[in-house]
């Protein structure tokens, strides 16, 4: 049965992270190009055509329905899960399936011994549409938990447990890698779990009032992960918490009543780090709707208010729960994001703000990299040293651990260049990140005044490996923001100027501007008809390229051997990706075999800036491993003898060109296997020096011949 191939790829996603690679059973249709997918990659699976087909061979797996399941046969659904107690099961809802609703299907296996899932909204959107539903996923209750689940939206259905669930999944993504975040008021624990699954953090802790509840939380979520613990405490004891030792509050509904608002909130900037997170909702006064008791109430006026002089306000969300009842003309359910300040008028049952611990200021005292504790120990400039407030790092500058206001991070850029020195790396960083969101957004007036100060900043002195990485980067975005303004001579100056940067100096990674700048400049050469000019700037793309491989330490890439970088291996990706683009923009001229089509396609067609990803985005990794093994031929080829013997290896090379390929598509595979990640990076490695002996045959032959 054929299935749109964007659909296989969701299903395949879906499947392997309700599964975990482990065996499946999958109920119901199972298209041919899925099979294909799972074989390829290793993961054992059995299909059963109905519902009526489960038996006990079945009993222990993971379960995916894909059968519609129509009244009767839902009907049966609980009596199977309970006989044979699956881990996990998983089940689609067509929206066109009327005949048994999303509430009928929650409720069936909530009363078997089951949960809904940690992740549930992952799949199932928080929308009007989703009480039809279209995943639901649910989870066998800890043989510890209790009985009684009162209290825990994962175990109740409903407009409030939806809303309250669905909370914490957004939450999640505000949540940085290694964060230790406090999970306030945690209740049952269903929270902390939640934030648990989701998000990269190092260490949740929930605290509760309740210490039946923080048993409760224990015995149904503590044994999930060891990143989860439950305390029983209180508010007041805030004051117990060292300064600066979380990274991230969640409190949601039960804000302290407005007499101690603000002490509640002096608090919890005393406790988070300098760019740290507090994350909270509060009932919207007077909304007839809301279950929560009126004395937690509050305006988005007062929350803005309370919250003003202690954080920056980042995001303001307005949250409506809908009705139960199917009247079409009832409340619908949202969650959206609303201006701050936000109209008191908006339709809103919650509001729900994200505020950030002002950075500025901070200084270097208390300053630890431990949301990069990747580079403990490696050769690399160290924050603390070369900035006058690393903590710019953690709420400014990386990219996924910024603030995600656009305001913000325009107020924090422009009062670092009035108040830094103008060689400092902190300087560099803010012009660096405003010049990227000005030519982004596309603020030409803006631009036109910054490119003095990135001018003046280029032709310093610099004395320590950050601002020489500005530095860099700057020279990259200058091009860029000149091609932006039309202005082709200074762009090839300002790329020329960042490819014959050393990158080394800083580290291997930046390399990818390097690489990329003598690609355009090359390109540039180009559209003016320059070709010598133009060969010879992807000339010294290759030649930087294997400069970058040969001389940096592996570990500028890689990190520690036991805690690996986890994008270094896609930043060297990068690197080879614009040295191929070079290679392949030599062969096309120097063979004669070209156009201005094809030389469009091959060097620029969707020649897009590309973020630095984590590795855990395996799609990334695949697909980008997968291009370099396409055309890692013409690569090897160009970078042995760049001009005198392209056309004599181009034919000796064929053989090991098809040999590589085979060995990059069982590469492929293996890298799929998220289980088998550093034997991937191990076997990629001895690959690429069996073929460099394999080329050094080659050039001792043609030297005898």
């Amino acid at each position: 049965m054929s299935m749109p191939a964007h659909r296989v790829e969701e299903w395949r996603s879906i499947i392997l992270r309700i599964a975990g690679g482990e065996d499946f059973v999958c109920i119901g249709d199972f298209p041919d190009e899925l099979r294909r997918k799972f074989d390829a990659i290793g993961v054992y699976y059995q299909q059963l055509p109905t519902i009526e087909a489960i038996n006990g061979a079945v009993a222990g797996k993971v379960w995916v329905l894909r059968e519609v399941p129509e009244t009767e046969a839902a009907s049966k659904l609980p009596t199977l899960v309970n006989l044979y107690q699956p881990a996990r099961l998983f089940l689609e809802m067509p929206e066109e399936s009327h005949s048994v609703s999303h509430r009928q299907i929650e409720q069936a296996f909530l009363s078997v011994g089951y949960r809904k899932s940690s992740d549930y909204h992952v799949d199932t959107e928080y929308a009007e549409s989703c009480e039809q539903g279209r995943f639901h996923s649910f989870v066998r209750l800890a043989a510890s938990a209790p009985t009684d689940g009162a209290g825990d939206p994962l175990r109740q259905t409903g407009r409030d447990a939806d809303a309250r669930t669905f909370r914490y999944h957004w939450a999640s993504q505000f949540i940085r890698p290694y964060d230790i975040v406090l999970d306030l008021k945690s209740g049952t624990g269903y929270g902390a779990s939640i934030l648990g699954i989701l998000s990269p953090c190092r260490k949740i802790f929930g605290w509760s009032e309740d210490s039946q509840l923080t048993e409760y939380a224990q015995q149904t979520y503590g044994c999930e992960s060891k990143r989860l613990g439950f305390e029983t405490a209180g508010l007041e004891q805030l004051s117990r918490l060292e300064d600066e030792s979380v990274h991230c509050i969640v409190l949601f509904d039960s804000i302290p009543v407005a007499q101690d608002m603000a002490t509640f909130f002096e608090q919890c900037k005393r406790i988070l780090v300098p760019g740290g997170r507090l994350i909270c909702s509060v009932p919207n006064q007077g909304c007839a709707e809301n279950p929560v008791p009126t004395k937690h109430a509050c305006t988005c006026e007062k929350i803005i208010e309370l919250l003003s002089p202690q954080f920056l306000v980042e995001r303001i969300f307005v949250q409506t729960a809908g009705n139960e009842s199917d009247d079409s003309n009832g409340q619908k359910r949202s969650f959206r994001e609303v201006p701050v300040p936000a109209n008191p008028a908006e339709e809103a049952e919650w509001w729900v703000a994200v505020a950030m611990k002002e950075v500025r200021g901070a200084g270097k005292e208390n300053f630890t990299c431990h949301f990069m504790p990747q580079f403990n120990g490696i050769d690399m400039p160290q924050f603390v040293n070369d900035y006058n407030n690393p903590w710019l790092i953690y709420s400014f500058v990386a990219m996924g651990y910024r603030a995600t206001s656009p305001s913000i991070i325009s107020e924090i850029g422009k009062s670092l260049l009035e108040s830094e020195l103008e060689t400092s790396a902190d300087y560099g960083s803010a012009l660096c990140v405003l010049g990227y969101r000005y030519l982004e957004n596309e603020e030409l007036e803006s631009l036109r005044t910054l490119i003095p100060k990135i001018e003046k900043y280029i032709s310093q002195r610099h004395t320590n490996g950050h601002q020489h990485r500005w530095r860099i980067s700057l020279e990259y975005l200058l091009g860029k923001i000149y091609l932006k303004l039309g202005d082709r001579k200074r762009a090839k100056e300002s790329f020329r100027n960042c490819g014959y940067d050393d990158c080394l100096l800083f580290a291997a990674s930046l390399g990818t501007k390097v690489t990329e700048s003598l690609l355009l400049l090359g390109w540039l050469h180009y559209l003016d008809k320059d070709n010598e000019s133009a060969i010879a700037a992807w000339q010294k793309g290759l030649e930087e390229t294997q400069r970058i491989f040969k001389e940096s330490d592996w570990a500028r890439f890689e990190g520690r051997k036991d805690l690996p970088y986890d994008n270094g291996y896609a930043e060297m990706m990068l690197v080879l990706e614009y040295a191929q683009k070079c290679a392949a923009a030599i062969h096309s001229i120097r063979s004669g075999v070209f156009d201005s089509n094809r030389m469009a396609r091959e060097i620029i067609d969707d020649f897009l800036p590309k973020n630095i990803v984590n590795s855990r985005n395996i799609q990334y990794m695949r697909d980008h491993f997968q291009h370099i093994c396409d055309y890692a031929r013409q690569l090897r080829e160009c970078i042995q003898d760049q001009e005198k013997h392209v056309q004599d290896l181009e034919g000796r090379l064929q053989n090991l060109g098809a040999e590589l390929n085979e060995k990059g598509a069982s590469l492929k595979r293996v890298e799929e296997m998220s289980s088998a990640q550093l034997s991937y990076i191990k076997s990629l490695k001895e690959e690429c020096e069996n073929k460099e002996r394999v080329l050094q045959k080659i050039r001792t032959k043609m030297r005898g011949a």
